[in-house]
């Protein structure tokens, strides 16, 4: 933790060299807090004065890196529970801000890429600094860039989870995050979540599927692109959640037009314009908590937000649905 002080003192002595700001909060030593018989949580750059804290550090990869690895040593030395919350939401926090640093480096063209090198060898500009010599691991920069990749509404969401005792909400667990990922969006509903729907609706169809995860005999897989096709029947959608509002508009057309019945298994989120213009045409449930996906390998992974189910084919209302 000696690294971790002089990381924070060096950034902050860096900023003032570049103008007179000088307001990154003062850092006490992991061990000078506990030699005075003080708790780790009471360290105040990583929990009650985070957002002050990144706000002086701006885009200094070295201060955002210290108050990450700061943070991380707050939460594994909290005493009681809310505190160790606090110092997860303190992580997640520092790793949005990293996030939007590296990417506003790349934009500006501070750093391009990873250090890769071109067919010369040379490096795609040798006057900017790679992920290495800036001390960043490709892992931390992974994660940092996840962070920064999500919804404001997802980032909340998530930093709710945490408060709420969501013991899958910790940082570490960002990589495994069904429809986390914009490369991946394909995640398969839970088994038994399916199956307490289909004992109540016996769905005929499931317009978005993979052979091996299919949840009814007839289904359509990406290749017959399920939008072309006709939807008729009772059918079940948990659809691509990059192409969410045309699979939604696809529905609720199968619906008024088709006589279908169209279940779908989408984020609950009330604050993107799909959700109104679309989703409320139908019967919206809400569903209890949030459910865990399942990858190709039959991992699980947790949502970062809750879910919600709207169905066209019903008449429009609000309902609440557990499982």
């Amino acid at each position: 933790m000696e690294r971790v002080h002089d990381l924070v003192q060096r950034a902050r002595a860096r900023r003032h060299r570049r103008g007179p700001r000088d307001d990154l909060p003062e850092v006490p030593h992991v061990g000078d807090v506990e030699a005075k018989g003080g708790n780790v949580s009471d360290l105040p750059a990583p929990v009650e004065h985070i957002d002050a804290a990144l706000e002086a550090t701006g885009s200094d990869i070295a201060g955002v890196k210290a108050l990450e690895e700061l943070a991380g040593a707050a939460k594994r030395f909290s005493e009681h529970d809310h505190d160790k919350k606090l110092a997860i939401v303190a992580k997640w926090k520092v790793a949005r801000h990293g996030g939007k640093v590296l990417a506003e480096s790349k934009a500006t063209g501070q750093r391009r890429g990873d250090g890769q090198r071109g067919k010369s060898g040379s490096a795609t500009d040798p006057l900017l600094p790679t992920l290495d010599a800036l001390g960043i691991s490709k892992r931390r920069a992974d994660r940092w860039r996840k962070a920064w990749a999500m919804s404001e509404a997802e980032f909340d969401s998530r930093l709710g989870a945490i408060m709420e005792d969501d013991e899958d909400a910790d940082l570490g667990a960002l990589g495994s995050l069904a429809h986390l990922s914009a490369e991946k969006d394909d995640w398969a509903t839970p088994q038994d979540f399916f199956d307490q729907l289909d004992a109540e609706f016996r769905f005929d169809l499931d317009v978005c599927a993979k052979p091996h995860n299919a949840k009814t005999p007839r289904y359509f897989t990406k290749d017959q692109d399920a939008l072309t096709q006709e939807w008729a029947g009772t059918c079940w959608m948990n659809p691509p959640y990059s192409r969410i509002e045309d699979f939604l508009a696809k529905a609720r057309a199968s619906a008024e037009q088709n006589g279908a019945t169209v279940v779908c298994l989408v984020p609950s989120r009330t604050d993107v314009g799909w959700f109104w213009d679309i989703a409320r045409a139908g019967e919206v449930r809400f569903i209890k908590g949030r459910l865990s996906f399942v990858d190709d390998q039959g991992k699980t992974g947790p949502a970062p937000f809750p879910s919600c189910l709207v169905i066209f084919g019903r008449p429009p209302r609000l309902a609440w649905h557990e499982h």
